[in-house]
C-alpha cells in the first residue's frame, strides 16, 4: 500500500455500528495520583471515581459512478473492467484520504510558531509543540506522558522541513560519540507523512491514538442499460471521522 495518512492512522470498522450518528465511549476523568502501588498485603489500593463520556461521530456518504458500453469492456485486452475496478478503488481511498486529512487539520485548536525557518528554529518548535500536547496548555496528565509519533505535512512542507531534518541528520556531528539520530528524545525519528491536499504551509504534530477513522465499503453495483448496450457501475461506502482529544496535536507554523 502507498504511505497515506489513513495507512499509518488505521482505519476501524464501521459495519457493525448502527445509526447515522454513533458515540464513542471514553474515560474522561478518573483517580490517577500516587504511584497505584499496593502498599502492603491486603492495603488498600490507589483508586477513585471513573467518568465515562463520549465523542460523537457522524456517518457520511461516498459514492461515485460511471457508464460504459458493452463494446469498450468486450472489445479490450485486458478487459476493460478491470481497468474500472482500479480506478473506482483508487479514487474512493483518494477521497476518504482527502476527507481524514481535511478532518484532522480542522480539528486541532494548539499552535507553536518556529521562531526561525531553519533548521534549529523548527527543531526547538517541534520540542515546544510536544510540550504542550504532553501538559495540554500547563496541566500536566500521566495518560499523555509519551511522546508524540506522528509528523503530518503539506506537499511544500514536506520538500522544505523534510530537506532540513534529513540532511541535518546525515552530516550531523556526533555528540560525545553518539549519532545525532541516537542523541535526546529521538524526536527528528517520529515518522511523517506528506498529505497533500492539506494548504500549504501545514504542519501538524501529534499523537496518531488521539485521531480515529472509521469506514464501511458497500462495494460495487451494476445495473444494465439495454436501451443503448451499456453498463451503469457504481462503488461507495460510509465513513466517520474525528478527534478522541485534539489536544494531543499541534499545528507549527513558521
Amino acid at each position: 500500500l502507498p504511505i497515506s495518512l489513513l495507512n499509518i492512522l488505521g482505519v476501524k470498522d464501521l459495519g457493525s455500528v448502527p445509526g447515522a450518528v454513533f458515540s464513542r465511549p471514553m474515560i474522561t476523568g478518573h483517580h490517577d495520583q500516587g504511584t497505584g502501588k499496593q502498599p502492603n498485603q491486603k492495603g488498600e489500593g490507589q483508586g477513585g471515581e471513573v467518568i465515562i463520556g463520549s465523542k460523537t461521530f457522524t456517518k457520511e456518504s461516498f459514492l461515485r459512478w460511471m457508464n460504459v458500453a458493452f463494446q469498450v469492456i468486450d472489445w479490450t485486452t485486458p478487459a476493460a473492467w478491470d481497468v474500472l475496478i482500479g480506478e473506482f478503488l483508487a479514487e474512493y481511498a483518494l477521497d476518504t484520504e482527502i476527507d481524514a486529512e481535511t478532518k484532522l487539520a480542522a480539528g486541532i485548536t494548539q499552535t507553536e510558531a518556529a521562531a526561525t525557518d531553519d533548521y534549529p528554529g523548527w527543531v526547538e518548535a517541534f520540542y515546544a509543540a510536544q510540550t504542550k500536547i504532553i501538559s495540554a496548555g500547563g496541566v500536566r496528565r500521566r495518560g499523555a506522558l509519551r511522546v508524540p509519533d506522528l509528523i503530518v505535512t503539506s506537499l511544500d512542507m514536506s520538500a522544505s522541513i523534510g530537506a532540513l531534518i534529513d540532511i541535518a541528520t546525515a552530516t550531523a556531528q556526533k555528540v560525545d560519540g553518539t549519532p545525532l539520530g541516537r542523541f535526546g528524545g529521538l524526536l527528528l525519528s517520529t515518522p511523517r507523512v506528506m498529505a497533500p491536499t492539506l494548504e500549504d504551509g501545514t504542519v501538524l504534530y501529534g499523537k496518531k491514538a488521539a485521531f480515529e477513522y472509521y469506514e464501511q465499503r458497500k462495494g460495487f453495483l451494476q445495473a444494465i442499460e439495454p436501451k443503448v448496450g451499456g453498463v451503469e457501475i457504481s462503488y461507495g461506502g460510509y465513513a466517520a471521522g474525528g478527534f478522541m482529544d485534539a489536544t494531543l496535536w499541534c499545528k507549527i507554523t513558521s
